[in-house]
C-alpha cells in the first residue's frame, strides 16, 4: 500500500512539472514585449536582448544617440563571463506591465468617446457606411444601420482611425494600440514537434536516366478569373513591399502576396489574399499574431506555409504551418528541418519551403539539402542534394520539381522523389520554371535563357541576352513563346531577342493560364490581369525581318579571337576549350570572319584606394572617420576585366565579364612600397575563363537594349522610354601614379 502512495505521490509531481514546463513559453510570451518609439530606456533597466539567435537576460549599460543600447549580460545563469554588446532597438524587448482585457471599461474619461451613429470606412476608403457600434466578437465588427439591418466588418478591414475608436471603445488606450500594432508576439516562443529523419530515402540522381513520354502537369482545372484590375489594400508606407505572388494549386482562383517591411526584420508581417474570380471584394489583409514570413500558399487556399521574419544566420531555422479562420491566422505546428546541420547555427536556417499538397512540405536548407516532410508527424520521406544558392521549382500542379544538382538540372517526383527527366546543358546557377501548361521548362541566368521540351529533354532554345545584368531568379512565362526574365525584359523564343521592356511590374506571374502584375502608383496597389505581348508589342514582333535578328545561330561561321595575358600554354588551352565549345553549339571556326568569339583581358579604369593599418595588414577604409594619428596611404588600383564577348560588326551583342577590383587587405613584402603590394594583385581572373558557357543564338544588337517600353501601372499600359544600348569602353593606358601617405 506504501508503494502504490508513493507511485502516485511521483506521477502528480511528474505532471506538475510538466504541466508547469508547458507553462512556461506561454508566461515568457506574456512578460516581455518588443520596444517602440514609444518605449523609454535608460541606464541600469532590465531588458532582454536577442544574442545569437536567443533571448537572453541583460542590463543596460548605455542608450546610444542612434537609439541601439550597449548592455552587458551573461550567455547564460552557469556563464560567469559578463559580456557587453551593442544591440538595435528590434534586438531588445522590455518588461510587459499588466493591463486589463478586452472588456475592461474606463470611467470617468472626458476623453472616452461617443457611442452613437458615424461614417465607418474600409482601408482602402472605397467603401463607408453610415452605423453605430454593436460590439467586437472574434475580430469581427458588428454595425447597425438606420434601417436596424445589422453589418459585420472584419476589424483589420477597417480604416485606422475607424480601429482606433474600437478599440478605445474596449478600454484601450492609443499608447495600447501603437504598441500592439508593432510589437506581436514571438514565433520562438511557439511550440515545435521534433523533426524524424528516420528511414529517409536518399534520391540517387544519375545522368543515365532518360526523359521520354513524360505527361506534362498543367494543374486544376481552369477557371474563370476576373478580367478587371483587383485593388489591394494600400502599402502602411513607402517601405512596404509585397515579397512574391502564390498560388492556390487545386483553387488557382486564390492568390496570396506577403508583405513586409524594409530592413524591419523580427516584426509580424502581413498578407494579402485575395479571390481572382470574384475580384476587389475578396481581396483581405491579416496580419501574423509574431514575427513570421509567409513563404507559400496551401492548394486549397486555407493554409499558410510561414518562416521566422530573421535576418542573422540562425534565426530562420523553423517552419511553420497556419489555418485561415475568419480572417486571421491560427498556428497549427512548426518543426525545424535542420536542426543540429553544419557548423554552429549556419546550416540550420530555411532558405525555401512549399506545399507539394495538403500533408506534404517541401523544405531547403541554407546548405543546399532539399527535404520532403510528411505532416502532420514531420517525418522525413525523402532528400537529396542542390547546389548551394540555387531554388527548385514546382509544375502548376505541383506534381514535379525541376532543381540544379551537381550532374545538372533534373526532375523529380515531387511526393516520391523517384528521378524522371535529366536535362542536359544546364547553367550551373540561375532560376528554374515551368511554362503554366508543363509543356516546357526554363533556366534563366542573368546572361542567357535555356529551353528544353518538357516531355524528351530535347533543347528547345539557349538564347544569350544582350542585356544587363538581370535578376534572374525572377523569370515567369506570359504566354505560349515569351518569358519574362529579371520582372521587366520580354525575350521573343521564335526571334531569339529581347522584345520589350515591361517598366514597374514588381512582381509578376500566370495565375490559371492567365497573367498578372502587380502595379502600384503611390500607396495603392492593384493586381492588373494584362496579356504580355500586348497588342503593340505583336505588331513590332511581326514587321521584325530576319535580317533585323537573325546573327548568331547554328550553321554560321565565326571567328575565334583570342587575346589573354597568360602564358602560351594555357592561352592555347583556352583556345582550344572555346573552339570546341563553338563546335559543339553547331558553329563552324574559321578567320576572318564578321561575326566573332573574343575571349580577352584588358584593363578597367583606375581607381584610387585608401588602406589603413590594422594588425599587420593594411586593409580598405572601413565606414567612417578616420581615427587621429592613424597610419594610412592612399594608392591607384587599375581594375583587370577578364571578357567573352560574341561581337557582330564591331557591336557586342552578348558577354560576360569578370572584374578584379582592389583587394580587402595586403600584408607587404619587406622593403616594398604599398603601390608596389597593390600592384601584385593587378592580376586579370584566369579561372573565369573556365566556367563561361556560350550560348548557341545570340541576337543582332539593336540600338536600344528593347524594341519597345512601356510602364505598368494600376491604370493601364503607358508609354516608356527604351533602354540605349551601353557603349563599350576602350582600354586606358596604364599610368604611374604618385602614393599619398599620413602618419
Amino acid at each position: 500500500m506504501q508503494k502504490s502512495r508513493s507511485r502516485i505521490t511521483l506521477v502528480r509531481l511528474l505532471f506538475v512539472a510538466f504541466l508547469v514546463g508547458a507553462l512556461v513559453p506561454t508566461a515568457q510570451a506574456q512578460k516581455w514585449k518588443r520596444v517602440t518609439e514609444r518605449t523609454k530606456l535608460k541606464a541600469g533597466d532590465k531588458v532582454q536582448v536577442e544574442f545569437m539567435g536567443e533571448w537572453v537576460d541583460a542590463k543596460i549599460v548605455a542608450v546610444l544617440r542612434n537609439g541601439s543600447i550597449r548592455a552587458s549580460f551573461r550567455r547564460s545563469r552557469f556563464d560567469k563571463r559578463v559580456m557587453t554588446h551593442v544591440f538595435t532597438s528590434n534586438q531588445v524587448r522590455v518588461e510587459a506591465k499588466p493591463r486589463g482585457g478586452r472588456s475592461s471599461k474606463r470611467t470617468g474619461n472626458p476623453f472616452e468617446p461617443e457611442k452613437g451613429f458615424r461614417t465607418w470606412q474600409d482601408d482602402t476608403s472605397k467603401f463607408k457606411i453610415e452605423a453605430e457600434f454593436v460590439e467586437l466578437e472574434d475580430g469581427a465588427v458588428r454595425l447597425r444601420r438606420r434601417d436596424g439591418r445589422i453589418v459585420t466588418v472584419p476589424l483589420d478591414r477597417l480604416c485606422q482611425e475607424d480601429r482606433r475608436f474600437v478599440r478605445r471603445l474596449q478600454g484601450e488606450t492609443d499608447e495600447d494600440e501603437d504598441e500592439d500594432e508593432e510589437e506581436g508576439g514571438f514565433i520562438d516562443e511557439l511550440p515545435t514537434r521534433r523533426a524524424s529523419w528516420d528511414n529517409a530515402m536518399s534520391v540517387y540522381l544519375s545522368e543515365d536516366v532518360k526523359s521520354s513520354g513524360l505527361a506534362p502537369d498543367g494543374g486544376a482545372a481552369a477557371k474563370t478569373l476576373t478580367r478587371r484590375p483587383v485593388s489591394l489594400p494600400p502599402k502602411d508606407d513607402f517601405f512596404d513591399n509585397a515579397q512574391g505572388l502564390f498560388i492556390a494549386a487545386d483553387a488557382p482562383n486564390w492568390v496570396m502576396l506577403p508583405f513586409s517591411r524594409m530592413s524591419q526584420h523580427h516584426r509580424p508581417t502581413r498578407i494579402v489574399l485575395c479571390d481572382l474570380a470574384r475580384g476587389t471584394r475578396q481581396a483581405q489583409s491579416v496580419k501574423f499574431p509574431v514575427d513570421a514570413l509567409a513563404i507559400d500558399l496551401g492548394p486549397s487556399g486555407k493554409q499558410v506555409l510561414s518562416r521566422p521574419n530573421g535576418f542573422h544566420f540562425g534565426t530562420k531555422a523553423r517552419v511553420d504551418v497556419w489555418s485561415v479562420r475568419k480572417g486571421r491566422l491560427e498556428h497549427e505546428f512548426g518543426w525545424k528541418p535542420y536542426e543540429g546541420a553544419g557548423h554552429g547555427n549556419r546550416d540550420e536556417d530555411v532558405a525555401w519551403a512549399a506545399f507539394v499538397d495538403t500533408n506534404r512540405v517541401l523544405t531547403l536548407g541554407s546548405s543546399g539539402k532539399l527535404a520532403l516532410w510528411k505532416l502532420p508527424d514531420v517525418r522525413a520521406i525523402y532528400s537529396t542534394k542542390l547546389l548551394r544558392g540555387t531554388r527548385p521549382a514546382l509544375s502548376a500542379g505541383r506534381k514535379y520539381l525541376a532543381a540544379l544538382t551537381d550532374i545538372g538540372l533534373v526532375v523529380l517526383d515531387a511526393k516520391t522523389g523517384e528521378l524522371k527527366g535529366f536535362y542536359r546543358g544546364a547553367p550551373k546557377q540561375g532560376a528554374v520554371a515551368f511554362r503554366p501548361d508543363g509543356k516546357r521548362i526554363a533556366l534563366a541566368t542573368s546572361k542567357r535563357l535555356v529551353v528544353w521540351e518538357f516531355a524528351d529533354g530535347t533543347l528547345y532554345r539557349d538564347i544569350g541576352l544582350g542585356v544587363e545584368a538581370l535578376r534572374s531568379n525572377k523569370i515567369a512565362w506570359p504566354s505560349k513563346n515569351y518569358i519574362l526574365v529579371g520582372g521587366r525584359y520580354l525575350v521573343d523564343l521564335e526571334k531569339y531577342s529581347v522584345l520589350w521592356d515591361y517598366q514597374g511590374g514588381s512582381i509578376a506571374g500566370s495565375v490559371n493560364r492567365q497573367f498578372w502584375c502587380l502595379c502600384s502608383e503611390g500607396n495603392q496597389l492593384a493586381l492588373v490581369p494584362q496579356p504580355l505581348p500586348h497588342n503593340s508589342a505583336k505588331e513590332v514582333a511581326r514587321r521584325l525581318q530576319p535580317k533585323d535578328v537573325q546573327a548568331i545561330e547554328p550553321g554560321v561561321t565565326v571567328s575565334l579571337e583570342v587575346h589573354v595575358s597568360a602564358s602560351a600554354n594555357r592561352r592555347e588551352q583556352i583556345r582550344e576549350a572555346y573552339r570546341q565549345q563553338l563546335k559543339d553549339r553547331g558553329f563552324k571556326v574559321a578567320d576572318g570572319e564578321p561575326l566573332k568569339l573574343v575571349v580577352r583581358t584588358k584593363t578597367g579604369k583606375a581607381e584610387k584606394v585608401l588602406y589603413v593599418e590594422s594588425g599587420g595588414f593594411r586593409r580598405l577604409r572601413p565606414f567612417g572617420p578616420l581615427s587621429e594619428g592613424g597610419d594610412f596611404e592612399i594608392v591607384r588600383f587599375r581594375q583587370q576585366i577578364s571578357q567573352v564577348a560574341f561581337v557582330i560588326d564591331g557591336q557586342t551583342a552578348w558577354e560576360k565579364l569578370a572584374v578584379v577590383t582592389a583587394p580587402g587587405q595586403i600584408r607587404m613584402k619587406e622593403g616594398e612600397s604599398m603601390q608596389q603590394a597593390v600592384r601584385r594583385h593587378e592580376k586579370p581572373n584566369l579561372h573565369f575563363f573556365d566556367g563561361v558557357q556560350i550560348p548557341s543564338h545570340v541576337a543582332r544588337p539593336h540600338k536600344d537594349v528593347t524594341f519597345g517600353a512601356s510602364k505598368l501601372t494600376p491604370y493601364g499600359l503607358r508609354p516608356a522610354e527604351t533602354e540605349p544600348r551601353k557603349k563599350e569602353e576602350k582600354p586606358q593606358p596604364s599610368q604611374p601614379t604618385p602614393s599619398g601617405r599620413h602618419v
